[in-house]
C-alpha cells in the first residue's frame, strides 16, 4: 500500500470528494509536497530537526511511534501546534494556502504516515541518507521535483 493509500485511508471518506473516484483530498496532498520539501531540505532543518522539536515540545514519544514499523499513536492538530511550533507551522500553511488551524489538521494526517516512510528502518536516516533515498524512490538517484519525489513515495503516482 502506498502513502496516497494510507493518507485516503487515515483521513477517512471525508477527504475524497463526493465523485472524485477515490481522488484525494488536494490540500492533503499539497500538504504532504511541503512536508516533504521540509523534511528534504538540505542543512539546519529537515527531518533531524523536525524530531527535536517534537522532543523539545515534550511529545517525542509521539514522534517516536512514527519511526519505523509498528503502528503510529494518532496526533491531533494540538500536537501538531506543539511540535512544530507557530514560525514552522504558520511557514507550511503559506506554502499550502490554508489558515495554520487548517495546517495543523492536516498535518496530523500527513505527518505520521510521511515520517513513517521515510524511517522504514526505524531510525532517522541521515540527511545525506535521506536525499539517496528520495533519489532511489524515483528510480534515477536524483529528484528532478518534489512532486516527482512524492510520486515515489505515493508509489509511482504523479501528484
Amino acid at each position: 500500500m502506498g502513502l496516497l493509500d494510507d493518507l485516503m485511508n487515515a483521513a477517512g471518506a471525508s477527504a475524497a470528494p463526493t465523485g472524485s473516484g477515490g481522488a484525494f483530498d488536494p490540500q492533503h496532498e499539497a500538504m504532504a509536497k511541503a512536508v516533504m520539501a521540509m523534511v528534504g531540505q538540505q542543512g539546519p532543518g529537515g527531518l533531524e530537526a523536525l524530531a527535536q522539536g517534537f522532543q523539545q515540545g515534550g511529545i517525542g514519544d509521539l514522534m517516536s511511534s512514527w519511526i519505523g514499523g509498528g503502528p503510529n499513536l494518532p496526533a491531533t492538530p494540538a500536537h501538531i501546534e506543539q511540535g512544530l511550533g507557530g514560525n514552522m507551522l504558520n511557514e507550511l500553511a503559506g506554502k499550502v494556502g490554508v489558515s495554520p488551524q487548517m495546517a495543523s489538521t492536516l498535518l496530523a494526517v500527513v505527518l505520521p504516515l510521511v515520517i513513517n516512510r521515510l524511517t522504514p528502518q526505524g531510525r532517522i536516516p541521515a540527511q545525506n541518507d535521506l536525499g539517496g533515498m528520495l533519489g532511489g524512490l524515483l528510480g534515477s538517484g536524483a529528484a528532478s521535483g518534489i512532486g516527482d519525489v512524492l510520486g515515489g513515495l505515493l508509489g509511482g503516482r504523479k501528484v
